[in-house]
């Protein structure tokens, strides 16, 4: 009976409808033989590599809600440099607007340069210039880097506490371009003066973010769709460690093609 059961589901699964899945994804090495793990399972996929990243710009988020955290992220920043960097690596940082606090370099002196200023400038309570806005425009700013980036593939880690301003329609195709990978890092802080109602995930009093499976959809949407990461961190030393791996380590772009039942289910390379 067991048997049988087993059988009798498996069909219903063999004959639930499928469509075809198309997906960039960031691997760590060029060249692998890598397989697509799709919702933890195995599934036949064919996977070729499109190109390794170039280079890295790490974007900042400063605007106004990042100030308790904004000095911890940069030293964590410096910490995190390896001591050579693979690939020139660039600095910006966003409200509005995008400030470029270091060109692309693969000097890890002036890379740490950069964001000691950057601490100390904010050490006093944010950068208070123009450039410091309570509201975000990340995906103007996205826009804007293009002119920096130039043809090359570029991994452009964005790191933001997930409180998105910006409420505009966003066009997509301007944004989204095939030499950029958007990684969304987002820093779950909790401020002393926030009381958060768990159960319906609604800040009540106070400022500061929770650590959320979806911090910013849209953010979540661009990311995927360039093939970068999302992540989700309270731990200081694991954001550490992704930015100490993403430098040492910038990884290669791939496009994985495979038969899905849920375009929706959460996917992963998985080296063979």
């Amino acid at each position: 009976m067991l048997l049988t059961g087993w059988l009798a589901s498996d069909v219903v699964w063999a004959q639930m409808p499928t469509m075809k899945r198309e997906e960039r994804i960031l691997g760590d090495r060029a060249g692998a033989n890598y397989s697509v793990l799709e919702g933890g399972m195995r599934v036949p996929a064919t996977v070729t590599q499109i190109k390794p990243v170039e280079q890295v710009v790490i974007i900042l988020d400063g605007s106004g809600s990042m100030v308790p955290i904004y000095p911890r992220i940069v030293e964590e920043l410096r910490k995190a440099l390896p001591a050579q960097m693979a690939v020139p690596t660039a600095i910006a940082r966003f409200s509005m607007q995008k400030t470029m606090l270091q060109d692309f370099t693969t000097s890890r002196a002036t890379l740490d340069s950069a964001l000691a200023r950057e601490q100390q400038l904010w050490s006093g309570g944010g950068a208070k210039d123009d450039t410091m806005k309570s509201m975000t425009n990340i995906y103007g700013v996205l826009t804007a880097l293009q002119e920096i980036i130039g043809n090359k593939m570029t991994h452009c880690i964005v790191v933001t506490d997930g409180n998105d301003s910006f409420a505009e329609r966003i066009d997509l195709p301007r944004i989204i371009k095939e030499n950029m990978v958007v990684s969304y890092v987002n820093w779950a802080y909790r401020s002393f003066s926030a009381r958060v109602d768990e159960e319906n995930a609604v800040l009540v009093t106070g400022s500061g973010s929770r650590r959320m499976d979806i911090p910013n959809v849209t953010l979540r949407f661009v990311a995927r769709q360039t093939g970068g990461e999302v992540v989700n961190y309270d731990d200081w030393k694991a954001f550490g460690a992704y930015f100490k791996r993403r430098l040492s380590m910038p990884g290669v772009l791939y496009r994985a093609t495979w038969e899905s039942t849920n375009p929706e289910i959460p996917f992963t390379l998985s080296a063979r």
